[in-house]
């Protein structure tokens, strides 16, 4: 009986540090503007732009269901931006007297590590939902339609996978660098490049003429979710032009033949990015 009082008061206790952890985690996502700049208006912004701007697509049936296609995508955009807000308040953290004094507490610096992490993959579930109301929308009937025949499972898996790889990537950034400035750098040349040539801003097709592109863009770990979500909206066949380029190549080819061969990719990812966040992270900050 006293055992099972005492697991008791431990869950208590355990679940009341990390009630007040996780309320702190979020007062200082919010207390710091780039925080919600980052992963709520940035990407609405963005994808507004990209839907209207870069409408180049001709105005029939297969045109327009390649602008909901597209849009779909723009959705994962807050994803993206986990790279560059994580990582920035990552060392922002590090120079903390919060997590300088973290031991004495009894709380271990990992745990604080594992709440960010699902901190932020709750705050980017909710920034792509979000974000799936302002495409529905802007998108209205068609992709509203094309939300009714999406394979649901696949979706979540590619959104969830793209979160998780974006976490993984800020930790390793955030994790070497102790300069902000520097760090803000890099997550934005990873960023840029991400949303060039994994999928996000062009259709896939647009940029697949050649071979070097294609081979490029497999090392482009958001290229996997990505394709994953492609996968999920369009009936759930790697035979779909965004995975051959058909009508827009005479050479045709294939990025995936399987699912597994994406899922493959996104574990593979997640498994390189946590070892080298692991063995490189660096706690101590130099002023």
């Amino acid at each position: 009986m006293l055992a099972k009082t005492n697991k008791k008061n431990n869950f208590r206790a355990n679940f009341s540090i990390f009630q007040e952890l996780m309320l702190l985690i979020n007062k200082s996502f919010f207390r710091e503007k780039r925080g919600p700049i980052f992963i709520f208006v940035i990407p609405t912004i963005f994808l507004i732009i990209f839907y209207y701007v870069f409408n180049i697509y001709p105005n029939n049936t297969n045109g327009v269901a390649i602008r909901t296609l597209t849009l779909f995508i723009y959705m994962l955009l807050p994803t993206l931006s986990i790279i560059v807000s994580l990582s920035t308040t990552l060392v922002d953290w590090k120079k903390s007297v919060f997590l300088k004094r973290i031991d004495a507490t009894g709380i271990k610096k990992g745990t604080f590590l594992f709440l960010l992490l699902v901190y932020y993959l709750s705050l980017g579930l909710i920034a792509v939902f979000f974000e799936m109301i302002i495409a529905i929308i802007i998108g209205g009937h068609n992709f509203i339609e094309a939300l009714k025949t999406t394979n649901w499972g696949y979706l979540l898996l590619g959104i969830i996978a793209a979160i998780l790889l974006s976490i993984t990537m800020a930790f390793l950034i955030g994790g070497i660098f102790s300069n902000e400035g520097i760090t803000n750098s890099v997550a934005i040349i990873i960023y840029i490049l991400t949303i060039l040539l994994s999928g996000v801003l062009v259709y896939p097709p647009l940029i697949s003429d050649t071979l070097g592109v294609r081979v490029i863009t497999y090392f482009i770990p958001h290229k996997y979710p990505i394709f994953l979500i492609f996968y999920a909206i369009t009936g759930v066949s790697w035979e779909a032009q965004f995975n051959t380029g058909a009508g827009y190549s005479t050479d045709l080819y294939h990025y995936f033949t399987a699912t597994w061969q994406p899922v493959v990719g996104i574990i593979l990812f997640l498994l390189f990015f946590t070892f080298l966040a692991k063995f490189s992270f660096r706690w101590n900050v130099r002023r």
